[in-house]
């Protein structure tokens, strides 16, 4: 009796297998009935790429989640969630699409190219839910869906006469050979980017999105020229551990400003090596919070930081300054110059690392530093109603590893590699697609 009920199941997951591919390849009979190249018409001048391999990804879905068990409430509360309109797109959804910026009219906008099944209602569904901001058009298979984000979004008019005017140019002339990866479901290009006050950048970027069983995995390089002026201390690794000499001008005008507040005027950060460890409310009204961060930080001016202190212990503001640490909001904190341009600031003892190399970037370590809150109190409650927080506290804890870096490589390139290894019990492409709904991207 004990044989043939093992018989049944295995039988009855034979089946089940079966049956789950059998849906699979209807569908894509139904939907891949029509191929119309839509990646000729990427625009040549569009400042980035994103290619993402629907088929490949559905693919992926089937084995890795679907028939191993592993499929979320969340998915079904997505494919079987009330939606306010029943229309149909008339869209591909196992074609592979591109999603690319460009410049029109001073604007920065975002189009979407996919492959169509139904042009005539993919034409009749956009121009009945036309509005401000979203601009479409169809020719022969393909769809192209134009986003203004601005504040100021052109209207949906001129977003179409933009739209039909890219799938009327001739072929594109963009090399998609740099958006080829053979293993890869999502790879990016970008033209430029820009950092440190306008003073470096990477150009000709591309990179690669491996999702394979638990690891998840970024591979990249860019054209980038850089005459290494100095050496760099390197912190001793502890929790999350950072290193960069690029410091992007968002996170520099924070700092900076933060810092400003409790009366200490930084220069431009062009360097910093440092390690996380948690947040936590702070006391003094000028800081909403205040971060445990381990730092050495390199300036683009002189930075004489005893300067600074010795005010601030004069106004009262930090108490029993000596020659290399001070209190302040209760907390013992240590400094040190390490040269006219280099110091040190943190909670911790000034170690250095045995490793001295210095990266263009290093990031290793516990990720779940970043969500790390103590005597949180009405701020961890605030943080748990949100889906956002609650959407990486649930990716971040079910990682073991990871580590991101950016190398020179020869004179005028650097790569890029990146690894996130989850735990054995997390599948990096059901991790990475549940952290996409839970975000509300697709809502």
């Amino acid at each position: 009796m004990l044989f043939q009920k093992k018989i049944v199941r295995v039988l009855s997951a034979v089946i089940l297998i079966a049956m789950l591919w059998m849906v699979f390849f209807i569908v894509q009979a139904i939907f891949a009935r029509k191929v119309s190249h839509h990646e000729m018409y990427i625009p040549e001048y569009s400042t980035s790429i994103l290619k993402v391999e629907n088929e490949a990804l559905i693919r992926a879905f089937f084995e890795e989640v679907v028939l191993k068990d592993q499929l979320e409430p969340k998915y079904r509360d997505y494919l079987t969630g009330d939606d306010s309109s029943d229309a149909s797109y008339g869209i591909d959804v196992l074609a592979t699409v591109y999603v690319f910026t460009f410049q029109e009219k001073n604007c920065q906008l975002l189009g979407v190219l996919m492959n169509l099944s139904d042009e005539e209602q993919f034409d009749k569904t956009l121009k009945k839910e036309s509005k401000v901001g979203v601009g479409y058009a169809s020719k022969e298979g393909t769809g192209l869906l134009i986003f203004d984000n601005n504040s100021s979004p052109l209207k949906a008019t001129s977003l179409n006469k933009i739209a039909n005017k890219i799938l009327q140019e001739s072929s594109s002339s963009f090399d998609l050979k740099k958006l080829d990866h053979e293993k890869a479901y999502v790879t990016f290009w970008k033209d430029e980017y820009v950092l440190n006050n306008g003073t470096r950048s990477f150009r000709n970027i591309q990179l690669a999105l491996i999702l394979e069983k638990e690891n998840l995995t970024v591979k990249g390089h860019a054209d980038f020229v850089y005459a290494k002026s100095k050496a760099y201390p390197v912190l001793k690794h502890e929790d999350l551990s950072i290193q960069s000499q690029f410091v992007p001008d968002g996170i520099n005008e924070t700092w900076t400003t933060s810092m400003k507040r409790i009366g200490i005027n930084f220069p431009r950060i062009t360097y910093v090596s440092g390690n996380y460890h948690y947040i936590e409310p702070s006391p003094v009204k000028a800081l909403k919070v205040l971060p445990h961060f381990d730092g050495i930080y390199g300036f683009e001016k002189n930075m004489q930081i005893r300067i600074p202190l010795i005010a601030l212990a004069a106004s009262g503001d930090i108490h029993s300054l000596d020659l290399n640490s001070f209190k302040f909001a209760g907390k013992t904190y240590f400094y040190e110059q390490i040269d006219s341009k280099t110091i040190y600031l943190g909670q911790s003892p000034y170690v250095l690392s045995d490793e001295q190399d210095n990266a263009l970037l290093k990031i290793q370590g516990n990720m779940n530093q970043l969500l790390e809150i103590r005597n949180g109190g009405m701020l961890a409650r605030f943080l748990s109603m949100s889906p956002e927080y609650n959407a990486a506290e649930h990716f971040l804890s079910g990682i073991e590893s990871s580590e991101f870096s950016i190398e020179q490589n020869g004179d005028e390139t650097a790569d890029l590699d990146g690894k996130i290894q989850f735990q054995k019990d997390r599948n990096a492409l059901n991790e990475t697609l549940l952290l996409v709904l839970n975000l509300g991207i697709f809502n």
